[in-house]
């Protein structure tokens, strides 16, 4: 909480907000995204789609003469050192042996997942529904958070709908969409995906 009244404080007043895109990529990225994991299987299918993806947004702001908008869109406010020594404290007491069994996994899921879903859930989604949403934040935030969970699996191991991920995602969408309207720092968003996931990445009895 006092990392994201220090990004609040300091830099709100100085970073303007985008408008170079409309919740139309919203609505194209959800089509890609059905007819994308459909079609495809390989590992990571659903990073190459996002990468894919945000090149193709970066390329129409530059069509626009909007090049200045792709670091507000990728990257917005830098996190202030202190917090990332924090957080990044809190990752490393986690370390365990077990992650060297692990690494791929533990890779995709507290690194490369954060990295790329934070790009387009929050920098751009999140932003974009700011920018039309400027009195309702609070729909902004639901509609960005409903949008990252119908990407992610929502059934169990025997294909039954899962109630307890809904909620979770619903959850993590939520708080990561608050976080990311009030610092407006990627960065940050990425940090605290990272330590979610950690969460639920460590063994059980780690964290006993």
């Amino acid at each position: 909480m006092r990392a994201i009244r220090v990004i609040r404080r300091r830099e709100r007043k100085v970073l303007p907000i985008p408008d170079g895109l409309t919740p139309v990529c919203i609505i194209v990225y959800l089509a890609l995204f059905f007819i994308w994991d459909q079609a495809t299987s390989f590992p990571y299918n659903l990073v190459a789609l996002r990468i894919l993806f945000l090149a193709g947004l970066a390329i129409v702001l530059l069509a626009r003469h909007r090049s200045a908008e792709i670091r507000h869109y990728f990257i917005g406010r830098l996190v202030p050192i202190g917090s990332i020594l924090k957080l990044g404290g809190m990752l490393a007491e986690f370390w365990h042996p077990f992650f060297l069994t692990s690494a791929r996994q533990f890779f995709g899921q507290c690194i490369v997942a954060p990295v790329n879903e934070e790009i387009v859930f929050r920098g751009v989604f999140v932003s974009v529904l700011l920018q039309h949403l400027p009195r309702q934040p609070w729909l902004a935030i639901l509609v960005s958070a409903l949008v990252f969970a119908s990407v992610h699996s929502l059934s169990d191991r025997y294909g039954a709908a899962d109630l307890n991920s809904l909620l979770s995602l619903l959850l993590l969408g939520g708080a990561l969409g608050w976080i990311f309207a009030e610092t407006r720092s990627v960065p940050f968003c990425i940090l605290c995906h990272a330590l979610w996931n950690l969460f639920a990445f460590v063994p059980v009895f780690h964290l006993k």
